[in-house]
């Protein structure tokens, strides 16, 4: 479906068994430059994952911003995708083995989806989050939803904000505009987003 906010808008799609059966008629839909990308992987996953996200962007751009052909990505010194030809819109993209998501806005944004793990990881625990975001999950009645949440709430603010995961920056700024962040659930999946829309006048 497609979820509409001010400012920003986004759109999910489910992959299924069948998906994979019709990765050459996918790949058949993408531009030269985006087929070379998702066929240089070595897993049938990934090249599905890569071009399904594509391809579920260019579907929003076309419904929500009147552009039937996207041009080539550039990309930013930390690699976060952008168009130099639209400097206006802004796009993050972010996929799982569940499902591909993707955001447009005409503000900075970013976005991430992930499984819901069947047990936290206690590294990413360690060195990615914070003392009151470690609490929170080991005292939730669902540790693994809690965990999830939390990955892709920091996934979605450091895709924005465009800078690495460990950055001080990110850590210092995400307790004021945390709660800004847009989090939802499914069955089998996390999903979280943010524009730099919803989080200026916290900071």
């Amino acid at each position: 479906c497609i979820r509409d906010r001010v400012m920003l808008h986004y759109k999910i799609r489910r992959l299924t068994d069948k998906d994979y059966s019709g990765i050459p008629e996918m790949l058949s839909r993408l531009p030269q430059w985006r087929a070379g990308i998702a066929s240089s992987y070595r897993l049938p996953v990934d090249t599905l994952q890569s071009g399904a996200a594509f391809l579920l962007l260019e579907e929003l751009c076309r419904e929500k911003a009147g552009i039937e052909q996207i041009p080539e990505f550039a990309l930013s010194p930390n690699g976060k995708p952008y168009f130099r030809e639209l400097p206006r819109l802004h796009f993050n993209m972010s996929h799982c083995r569940d499902a591909v998501m993707c955001v447009i806005s005409d503000m900075p944004a970013g976005c991430d989806i992930e499984p819901i793990p069947e047990c936290i990881n206690e590294d990413v625990m360690t060195l990615i989050f914070t003392r009151e975001e470690n609490t929170a999950i080991i005292t939730s009645s669902c540790p693994e939803v809690m965990f999830a949440q939390t990955w892709t709430r920091i996934e979605a603010a450091a895709k924005m904000l465009d800078v690495p995961l460990d950055s001080h920056l990110l850590k210092k700024w995400r307790k004021k505009f945390a709660g800004a962040i847009f989090t939802d659930k499914e069955d089998t999946f996390v999903y979280s987003l943010v524009s730099y829309s919803d989080i200026m006048d916290k900071l």
